[in-house]
């Protein structure tokens, strides 16, 4: 387990950069998002987030753990919604936010392999955060 950085930590504003190396330091990485994410009662986690300026996030929106390295939304619906809103790097605070219904997210797995997943209800708003 990491400890989680909060805001405003001039860190979460700064650009990650992108995972290149798919090996078993990257897989440590995941496995300790994952557990700070769980740990903390989270369903979203991202790097940046435990101070590791690199683009890799995982979730476990509706009790389907993802981890996706240098993500990228590609389509946003027309269609939007608005969901409460809490962040781990801000604690005790709660939002209105409205964002696109349905997007579309290229990422990699850990091994490097590309995928893509049509995001709808809570994990369309994970990845959006």
């Amino acid at each position: 387990m990491s400890d989680i950085i909060h805001y405003p930590d001039p860190r979460l504003s700064q650009p990650s950069e992108p995972v290149t190396q798919f090996d078993d330091d990257l897989a440590k990485l995941a496995q300790r998002m994952v557990a700070t994410m769980i740990e903390e009662k989270g369903v979203g986690l991202a790097a940046v987030q435990i101070g590791v300026l690199k683009r890799i996030i995982v979730t476990n929106a509706d009790n389907n753990l993802i981890v996706m390295c240098n993500p990228e939304i590609t389509v946003f619906s027309d269609e939007t919604k608005s969901h409460g809103e809490g962040c781990l790097s801000i604690p005790g605070i709660k939002a209105d936010v409205t964002r696109p219904a349905r997007v579309l997210v290229d990422y990699q797995t850990l091994s490097g392999e590309p995928q893509s997943v049509s995001a709808t209800d809570l994990l369309a708003v994970v990845v959006q955060h």
